[in-house]
């Protein structure tokens, strides 16, 4: 059986949906594997996202662990960054009593220090193909609008020192371009990306389209992958990874769009 540690910030319908399907493929079966604790960098109170995930770790049953990372910088004082070791230091003594094989960073929104990459091996879920672009999930889709690119993706990768630059374990593409989105990029045609972000911000109809597509994706894929490695399909080399993890990238677009087709997506 294949134990996890689930780290999230758990602020929107990404981060709760991930959490729904993987402690589902579990319940039913499918996924032979255990949830041996939530961590949330957040307290009830924070946010509406987070309150209504933190309920759902609950409702779960599933050992539940918050930290408020901002409670934390006001009392420390001074930038977030610059005490990011400390933090994470004090998370990993509330975790010390949990053994994980694996911890899966789903909406997880701080950068991780190497006291923590030291202690747990960490995958997370990327909104982009292996070739980039990098960064928060809105800059992505940003920048691929911004370079008019035809096709994205999602990928599952090793979380290392350097963010964005771990190893790709598996990952899903799909077009930006055709029938369903021809008239959206037509309707921005001639306007740079910053006046899109004036006039419309996140709610260019572009913009949610590639954001809603790739979102449908992260719940397969993420499953698929930890299917994988609980099955042993997908290799974790332990030797390799300390340094600069190793997996075997794998193209899973077939099994996400079949998956996606039984629920009628």
């Amino acid at each position: 059986m294949l134990r996890i540690g689930w780290f999230s910030t758990g602020r929107g319908k990404g981060s709760l949906g991930l959490l729904k399907e993987i402690h589902q493929s579990i319940q039913n079966g499918e996924l032979t594997a255990s949830i041996e604790f939530v961590f949330i960098n957040r307290e009830f109170g924070e946010g509406h996202g987070s309150d209504s995930f933190i309920q759902l770790v609950k409702d779960y049953q599933i050992p539940l662990v918050m930290l408020s990372s901002t409670r934390f910088a006001q009392q420390v004082g001074g930038a977030f960054s610059k005490n990011r070791s400390a933090y994470d230091k004090l998370v990993l003594t509330l975790l010390k009593s949990f053994s994980v094989d694996l911890c899966v960073m789903a909406g997880y929104m701080l950068i991780i220090s190497p006291e923590f990459s030291n202690q747990f091996k960490f995958i997370n879920v990327h909104p982009a193909l292996p070739e980039g672009p990098k960064g928060k999930w809105q800059d992505v889709i940003w920048d691929l609008i911004d370079m008019k690119a035809q096709e994205t993706g999602i990928m599952v990768h090793f979380v290392t020192k350097t963010v964005d630059e771990g190893a790709p374990i598996s990952y899903c593409s799909f077009p930006i371009i055709g029938s369903k989105y021809d008239a959206l990029w037509s309707k921005i045609e001639g306007k740079t990306t910053n006046y899109i972000k004036q006039l419309e911000g996140e709610q260019n109809s572009l913009f949610k389209t590639i954001r809603d597509d790739g979102m449908i994706r992260e719940r397969p894929l993420i499953l698929e992958t930890l299917i994988g490695i609980e099955s042993g399909t997908i290799r974790i080399d332990d030797e390799e990874f300390n340094s600069i993890g190793s997996a075997f990238p794998k193209l899973m677009n077939q099994l996400i769009e079949e998956r996606l087709n039984r629920k009628g997506i």
